[in-house]
This record gives C-alpha cells, structure tokens and sequence, in this order.
C-alpha cells in the first residue's frame, strides 16, 4: 500500500509528515508527499500529475489522504485513475461541498489574488450528488481560526471549515475536537485512519 499526502492552501505537505509518518507505521505503507503548487496549480492540473503518477509507479492500493483543499485533488486525482486502481479516500477538514471562506473572499479581489486560482473550486466544491460515499470523512469542531471571523462560518467548525461544507448530511463524518491544521498532528484523527484504513 502507498499513502499519498495532499496538502492544501498555503502549505507545503511538510505539516503532514507527523500524521503521514505514524500512518505507514501503523499501515505497514510506503508514504508520498505530493508537492504542488495551491495558489498557482488548479485542481484538475494537479490531479492530473497525480493520477499519472500513480500510474506509472509500482501495483497495488493506494490511499489518498488531502487536507483542506487537498483533498478536491484527492477527489479529482481518484477519478481520474485507470480502471483497475485500487483507491481509499481521505477528506480532512476538506470543504468537499464548497467553501463559505472562498465564497466571501471571491468577491473581493484581493482576496481573490491571495487565494488564487483554486478560488472558485474552493467556492463551489464538489456536486454532492457525485460525493464519494467510501471516503473517510475527519472534520474538525474547535473553531478557532481567522475563517470564523471573515465568513461568519455555522458552528461546528474548525476556525476555517465549517462540519456542514465537508459531507452530506447522510454521510459518516468522524468530527473532533480540532482545528483547521492541528487536525494534522491530533492521535484521535490518526487513530480512526489507522483502524479505518487496514481495510482497504
């Protein structure tokens, strides 16, 4: 098995590596970080490198783990593998059905260039009509966070995501007591991955 990492805005997969290193561990899994550029690189442009990538690399599962906007190109990426792939699916406080913080910074064009060109994907999300209904789901509930203030986000939320932007409302989300990034480094997320993720 192979744990892909997918960052999101602003970061640079290095603040997965605590969650991603205990994953291979507990998985016995060979972990990637996949670099890409969030504010100039669209999500479809990179889920393509992505999917091409795994491609052309060894057999076997994998499993795509995407943080915040990372996990659109988790999405997009698992759509675009060939037939025959074997994909599990990992969401963390990933706003899959559109994001009320892009949404209030589109309208704004600084705020606009400060998120790039993933605004509107981030804004719009997913059809939740094609939500993937295997993904594993995390969402943080302590909301602390600038996206709190700026959007006006519904509680729960992590302080940039609210729990409503990350699932249907049918589907299973593992909600904790975390916010926006420290989800990253929380036992409690790498504990429902570690027991959620020897199935695939």
């Amino acid at each position: 098995m192979r744990v892909y990492l997918i960052h999101g805005l602003f970061t640079t997969g290095h603040e997965m590596l605590w969650l991603g290193g205990r994953l291979g561990r507990c998985l016995g899994a060979e972990v990637v970080r996949f670099p890409w550029r969030s504010r100039a690189e669209g999500v479809t442009v990179a889920a393509r490198r992505l999917a091409t990538r795994i491609a052309a690399g060894p057999r076997g599962p994998v499993v795509l783990v995407g943080h915040s906007l990372g996990g659109l190109v988790a999405v997009e990426t698992r759509r675009l593998l060939p037939d025959g792939v074997r994909a599990g699916l990992v969401l963390i406080a990933s706003p899959a059905l559109g994001s009320r913080a892009a949404r209030a910074a589109a309208v704004v064009p600084w705020k606009r260039w400060l998120v790039g060109r993933n605004v509107d994907a981030l804004a719009s999300g997913i059809d939740p009509g094609r939500f993937p209904g295997d993904a594993i789901v995390i969402a943080g509930t302590l909301g602390v966070g600038l996206g709190r203030l700026l959007a006006g986000l519904p509680r729960p939320n992590d302080g940039a995501v609210a729990l409503d932007e990350c699932a249907p409302t049918e589907h299973v989300v593992h909600a904790i007591a975390q916010a926006h990034t420290l989800l990253l480094f929380s036992p409690a997320v790498l504990d429902v991955l570690c027991k959620r993720l020897r199935t695939v």
